[in-house]
């Protein structure tokens, strides 16, 4: 449902999501799946147990061999993928690391050629 009160256009988000078709749907959910809030909140609940504000999603009492809730699916995908993941972000910062010390000398060779001219 969507009403507008005052200056204000409330949209029943819920209920939107079942009337849209479902390839406009998983568009939708898509394009939210990829923003800040949506990716901070889902590790969250990956790596805590819960947002912030303590909620979750569904998740078995117990560990299942297969299947689960998607929430059971992504903890035991990113728990499988856990080496690559951090291997390749050690391989990130270790470039940007070597940019930052390369940035560092080449201001320090500037500044010892400036302090030189005077």
């Amino acid at each position: 449902m969507i009403t507008y009160t005052g200056h204000t256009l409330n949209i029943d988000v819920e209920e939107l999501l079942e009337l849209l078709p479902d390839d406009e749907k998983l568009r939708f959910i898509e394009t939210l799946s990829c923003t800040d809030a949506v990716i901070k909140h889902v590790a969250d609940q990956i790596v805590d147990g819960a947002t912030e504000n303590g909620l979750y999603g569904a998740r078995l009492c117990a560990a299942a061999v297969a299947g689960g809730t998607a929430l059971d699916i992504a903890i035991r995908r990113v728990a499988l993928a856990a080496p690559d993941v951090a291997a390749k972000e050690v391989l990130r910062l270790q470039i940007a690391l070597e940019r930052a010390e390369e940035e560092r000398d080449n201001y320090l060779l500037e500044l010892q050629k400036n302090r030189k001219t005077y």
